[in-house]
């Protein structure tokens, strides 16, 4: 690669990846501070009325679509970036209605997208319970160890899915439109996809990034217990892991283009 083709994004995975992906995504949150709290706030009330009986679900719906328009909108800024000067000015100038307004078609496309997957998913994993002949009531006599012998071939099959899933976000933020996103989630069936996933430097990226961000999701479901559904620490926890899944999306792109 020339010197003066190199961007913010190829120093960041240069030399320490993990450190910087964090960095970067603390930037976003802490330097625009209005676009953060509009953010955040918009993230507790749509979570609040999810809880709603029947509209819960619209609501839920919309708390889907516009954490991934703030994923589209973070994750465009920070792989097009050339320096860290440009990338401050970008997130200083940021508005939660540019983004909104600018990438609300893509980000329902991509939850469409997301929510066939899902049902595809889920309906394999019915006909999976089916041919096991279990009844429920079975099902939950047996002890934990026999469960994950039983279910170990779908436990694989989900962990693989979560290996590749930040190599599909990074195709649905680069996307432009409704039906760029929705393509974009189907990468997941993309063999290019899944052998550039399978080189050395990804694997050890994603391991350390998605086993940082694991150890935090147990933490705060620990102290679940202790807290009222969907309070501003909740809240605050859930912006923030927005914001690191969008940086780690486009910091695993760039990786496997420059491996290849």
């Amino acid at each position: 690669m020339n010197k003066n083709d190199i961007r913010l994004i190829d120093e960041a995975i240069g030399n320490e990846s993990v450190k910087n992906t964090f960095r970067l995504g603390w930037e976003f949150i802490v330097l625009n501070k209005k676009f953060t709290a509009i953010a955040m706030v918009i993230v507790m009330i749509l979570n609040l009325l999810g809880s709603l009986p029947t509209v819960g679900v619209l609501f839920l719906l919309m708390s889907g679509v516009f954490s991934m328009i703030i994923q589209i909108y973070i994750g465009k800024h920070l792989y097009g970036t050339d320096n860290i000067e440009t990338l401050v000015n970008g997130i200083n100038g940021a508005t939660v209605k540019e983004a909104v307004q600018t990438h609300a078609n893509t980000a329902w496309g991509a939850y469409v997208g997301w929510i066939f997957l899902m049902m595809f998913i889920m309906t394999i994993f019915s006909f999976f319970i089916a041919s096991l002949g279990l009844e429920k009531e079975a099902l939950v006599q047996m002890d934990l160890l026999a469960l994950l012998n039983l279910f170990s071939p779908l436990i694989i099959f989900i962990l693989l899915l979560s290996y590749v899933q930040p190599l599909v976000q990074a195709n649905i933020i680069m996307a432009n439109n409704f039906q760029e996103a929705l393509k974009a989630v189907f990468t997941l069936f993309s063999i290019p996809l899944w052998k550039s996933a399978f080189q050395k430097k990804y694997f050890v990226y994603i391991a350390k990034v998605e086993g940082i961000i694991m150890m935090a999701i147990i933490a705060v479901m620990s102290l679940m217990y202790l807290l009222p559904p969907f309070s501003i620490f909740l809240s605050i926890f859930l912006y923030i892991y927005i914001v690191m899944m969008s940086v780690s999306a486009v910091m695993a792109k760039r990786m496997v283009e420059e491996l290849k």
